[in-house]
């Protein structure tokens, strides 16, 4: 009876042995794992940097002055920019009537 005992104590002490080693390996692995990717991820975090660097330097500076400030009084006197403002005005004139027509006939009792 203590032989089987023994014996099974050397089974279950060399299993824990064999799972204590196999563990070793695994976090080994792991952590050779872990690095490739953390390297990976920062080869890949530094190319992003890289890239976000190139495009701020090729964005124009931001102004303080909006740039609608910039252009008024661009077209002051000019006759071609009051022709084009008169040819806009004539335009939306012309829609009047059709928009009231439209609502007219939409407004029909049956």
């Amino acid at each position: 009876m203590y032989g089987f005992i023994s014996s099974s104590y050397g089974f279950w002490l060399g299993f824990s042995s064999f799972c204590f080693k196999a563990n070793l390996r695994a976090r080994a692995e792991w952590e050779d794992i872990s690095t490739m990717l953390s390297t990976d991820l920062e080869i890949r975090l530094a190319a992003l940097e890289a890239e976000v660097a190139l495009l701020k330097r090729l964005l124009p500076t931001v102004s303080e002055t909006p740039w609608w400030k910039k252009i008024i009084g661009t077209f002051a006197d000019d006759p071609a920019y009051e022709e084009a403002m008169q040819f806009g005005q004539e335009y939306r004139q012309s829609l009047k009537p059709l928009a009231e027509e439209a609502s007219e006939s939409s407004n029909v009792s049956l």
